[in-house]
C-alpha cells in the first residue's frame, strides 16, 4: 500500500500553520498523487524507449555489459539480463559495477536469477530484482537508482552518502536497507517485510 507525506508549513511563532484543504495534494517527490509511478509503470515506460538487450555469459562479458558510459548509439536504452547461468551453474555471488550513460539515459539491469552484488557507481540505473536468490544493490555517492523488488523476492540495499534511491517493493518483498547519513532513499509499495531506515513516500 502506498502512502504520501505532506509537510505543513510552520508559522513565524514555530507552530504549524493550517493546511489549505483546497490545495492539490502533492507528494514529496513532486508527483501528483494520481500520477505516482508504480513498479510496473516504471519498467514498462523504460522498455517503451526501445532497448538494446545484452545477455552476457561469463564474468568478463557481464562486467562489460554493465558499463554503459557512452550509451547506445541509436538512442536506445541498454538492458542487461542476468540469469542463474550467467556466471555458470556453480558460481557463488559476485561483485559488479554498474555504470549508466553520461547523457542521463538509464541502464536497465534485469536480474532474473542468480546471486549478484551490484554497485551503481555513476549515472542512473533501474534494477529489477526478480531472482529467487538474495541480491545486493549498492548505490555510490553521486549515482541514482530505481530499485524494483518483485513479489516474494529478496533484495538488500546499501545507499552510500550522496546517493539517491527510489525503492518499490512488491507483495512479500523482503530485505535490509542500509542507508548512510547523507543518502536519500524513498520507499513505496509493500514494506511490511522490508527493514532498515528509509523515508516512506
Amino acid at each position: 500500500m502506498t502512502s504520501f507525506e505532506v509537510q505543513h508549513p510552520r508559522a513565524t511563532d514555530g507552530t504549524f500553520a493550517t493546511k489549505d484543504q483546497g490545495a492539490p495534494e502533492v507528494s514529496l517527490n513532486g508527483w501528483p498523487v494520481a500520477e505516482a509511478p508504480t513498479r510496473s509503470s516504471i519498467w514498462s515506460d523504460a522498455l517503451e524507449r526501445g532497448t538494446a538487450d545484452r545477455a552476457p555469459v561469463g564474468s568478463a562479458q557481464t562486467a562489460a555489459a554493465l558499463r554503459n558510459t557512452r550509451g547506445e548509439a541509436d538512442g536506445a536504452v541498454r538492458r542487461v539480463i542476468l540469469r542463474a547461468d550467467t556466471l555458470g551453474q556453480r558460481s557463488t555471488i559476485r561483485d559488479f559495477d554498474v555504470v549508466g550513460p553520461s547523457d542521463g539515459r538509464p541502464i536497465l539491469v534485469d536480474v532474473r536469477g542468480g546471486m549478484f552484488r551490484l554497485k551503481v557507481t555513476s549515472g542512473h540505473a533501474i534494477v529489477r530484482a526478480d531472482s529467487g536468490h538474495g541480491n545486493v544493490v549498492t548505490v555510490s555517492d553521486g549515482a541514482t537508482a530505481t530499485v524494483l523488488v518483485e513479489n516474494d523476492r529478496k533484495m538488500s540495499l546499501h545507499a552510500e552518502r550522496g546517493s539517491v534511491v527510489d525503492l518499490f517493493a512488491g507483495v512479500d518483498a523482503r530485505g535490509y536497507q542500509h542507508v548512510e547519513e547523507g543518502a536519500l532513499v524513498t520507499a513505496r509499495g509493500h514494506l511490511e517485510r522490508m527493514s532498515g531506515d528509509f523515508t516512506i513516500a
